[in-house]
């Protein structure tokens, strides 16, 4: 009988230390791919910056217009 509760003991240890490695190698995931998202941002492109720099203020209309022709192409 003794060696049969001590095959259940190891059995139950599985039950409670699983969740615990699972959620242990989620966060260590997460945190790291966080990480790496903060090294290398998004590149925003030309035209992203210049329609940023106009909602801003930065730059007139006319401007705005005049590099938007030379951003795409016409």
């Amino acid at each position: 009988m003794m060696y049969h509760d001590n095959y259940w003991n190891m059995g139950m240890m599985w039950v409670i230390w699983l969740p615990i490695m699972v959620f242990f190698f989620i966060f260590l995931y997460r945190f790291f791919d966080n990480a790496n998202k903060n090294k290398h941002p998004e590149k925003e492109s030309p035209l992203d910056i210049l329609k940023r720099r106009y909602a801003n203020g930065e730059v007139s209309t006319a401007e705005y217009e005049e590099r938007k022709k030379i951003l795409d192409g016409n």
